[in-house]
């Protein structure tokens, strides 16, 4: 039995760990740390124009329609750089909460729009803590 991950995902892999180790280093982790917490980071930016946090979302619902698999591909490379980005809480928390239990209606409705790149929608039911004591949450579902 192989457990390695097939040519697609080793392209994802490589191709995130190329993306990440341009444009992720240590200091802006640390920068990012002190900056406002409201404002959209231009690695989120570009990691929404690439599609990554459509990986897993169906076609239908406007994702790219991989799997978990690659989902977790590109979640081990941005582990590995700790980037400061709302990946686990926009994907693998409010979106996939969503179209596991969301009615037809409600992914249609939210899924399509939730990683465009001009405005805070990638913050929807995003909750982040940013320093020790204090935890801020964006909510902007209706």
């Amino acid at each position: 039995m192989k457990f390695d991950f097939d040519e697609d995902q080793q392209f994802i892999r490589n191709d995130a760990r190329r993306f990440l180790a341009d444009r992720c280093s240590m200091e802006d982790v640390r920068q990012h740390l002190t900056s406002d917490p409201c404002v959209i980071s231009p690695l989120w930016q570009e990691i929404c124009e690439l599609g990554w946090p459509g990986a897993a979302i169906p076609e239908a619902y406007g994702g790219l329609g991989m799997g978990y698999l690659e989902l977790c591909v590109l979640a081990e490379e941005l582990g590995r750089v700790v980037a400061p980005v709302p990946f686990s809480s926009s994907i693998y928390l409010a979106a996939e909460a969503i179209l596991q239990h969301g009615s037809e209606e409600q992914k249609q409705k939210y899924l399509p729009g939730w990683f465009p790149v001009k405005s805070l929608a990638p913050w929807h039911g995003v909750i982040a803590m940013k320093k020790q004591w204090c935890l801020r949450a964006v909510l902007s579902l209706e």
